[in-house]
């Protein structure tokens, strides 16, 4: 019995070692890249590859790419949506993306749940879009992670464009002339 409890004790123990160990990181393609009514291209095939979860249990069958805000301190409400839509001349890319806060990407990543739910109902080569209401924390960091659910390998990753709605910025300075 003895024998057995030691077993058991170092099974669990190597076991939440590993977990421990298996933490996902991931860097944001830009400090601030998204700010309001900007429109940004990337291509989700020079994503992080390596990534194989993010907020809410969503498992990614491509690259990952991870976009960031930041409300300012005197924020207001977001408005508006942000839309990826596929480019290219035939576009296959099938886009899914969700929003996470946190203190860095790795943080938002690995949080248990999102902020807006996946977006992923458009099918392959079809704008997706997610709604920026109920975003309003006030000096919050936002991470858009934008990735593919599609077990379909030409559908897995591609170049797009992304428009952003109304994202609350913090007034930075202000004169009368």
């Amino acid at each position: 019995m003895k024998k057995y409890f030691l077993a058991s004790a170092g099974l669990l123990m190597m076991l939440s070692a590993s977990g421990s160990l298996m933490a996902q990181t991931c860097t944001a393609v830009s400090p601030d890249i998204l700010s309001n009514t900007n429109t940004v291209t990337g291509d989700s095939c020079n994503g992080d590859a390596s990534i194989g979860t993010v907020c809410d249990g969503n498992n990614p069958t491509g690259p990952v790419l991870a976009y960031t805000w930041q409300h300012g301190t005197q924020a207001g409400t977001a408005s508006g949506n942000i839309t990826v839509t596929p480019t290219g001349g035939a576009p296959t890319y099938n886009p899914a993306m969700v929003i996470a806060s946190g203190a860095d990407c790795t943080t938002a990543l690995n949080t248990a749940f999102c902020d807006v739910s996946v977006a992923d109902s458009a099918g392959a080569g079809a704008a997706e879009s997610i709604a920026l209401s109920g975003l309003n924390g006030s000096n919050t960091r936002y991470f858009m992670f934008v990735f593919s659910l599609s077990s379909v390998a030409n559908q897995k990753c591609g170049p797009f464009g992304l428009t952003v709605g109304t994202l609350p910025v913090k007034l930075q300075k202000f004169s009368v002339n």
